[in-house]
């Protein structure tokens, strides 16, 4: 098998393998939690690359009650709110939130009583700023938010192994034709 018969395969495996292995950009989903007194909440939320960071474009999760009745509630807005200026940015750089945070709806103590929650970061550390109507309650909260790692498409080996496959074909073909060349035109001059 010439080389010349090759290398077109080679050529050809390896752009599969540039174009499988490219994929659209990957939403990013996140893993957050805070706790305070009183208060935990936890969920994920995905994000979409915009020209300020991150965008948080979808949540969900839960909050509980953690003294007093306890109760645990999930999250009503699918989609973050703008609720108290929260501008819903994630970085991948930790605090990982702006001073603005994000916000969210949850029903705190019964489905018809929703309030409107705000995970911010202020000058002593993350709050979580709630209001209904007129009542507003500020507690001081641990937050933590985690990226979670998402998986490179197994399609982009196929191509790979068939391009490397077809890499050691060559190799071999060319140290072929190299002994035959040996063989064929023999040294006959010695040079000491």
């Amino acid at each position: 098998m010439k080389l010349s018969h090759i290398f077109p395969l080679v050529l050809g495996c390896s752009a599969v393998g540039i174009v499988a292995s490219t994929s659209p950009a990957h939403a990013l989903t996140w893993s957050w939690s805070y706790s305070g007194v009183g208060v935990a909440a936890s969920g994920s939320f995905t994000t979409t690359t915009t020209g300020s960071g991150e965008q948080i474009t979808a949540l969900s999760g839960s909050r509980s009650r953690t003294i007093g009745p306890l109760s645990t509630f999930a999250i009503t807005s699918a989609v973050p709110t703008a609720f108290n200026g929260a501008d819903n940015i994630v970085s991948g750089i930790p605090p990982h939130l702006s001073n603005a945070g994000f916000s969210f709806q949850v029903p705190i103590g019964s489905a018809t009583a929703i309030w409107n929650v705000n995970i911010r970061r202020t000058a002593t550390g993350w709050q979580e700023f709630r209001q209904r109507g007129t009542s507003t309650v500020a507690t001081a909260v641990n937050f933590s938010a985690t990226p979670i790692p998402f998986d490179i498409p197994g399609g982009a080996a196929i191509p790979s192994v068939g391009g490397l496959f077809a890499l050691g074909l060559m190799r071999k073909m060319k140290k072929k034709i190299a002994s035959n060349t040996c063989i064929a035109n023999p040294v006959t001059k010695v040079v000491s």
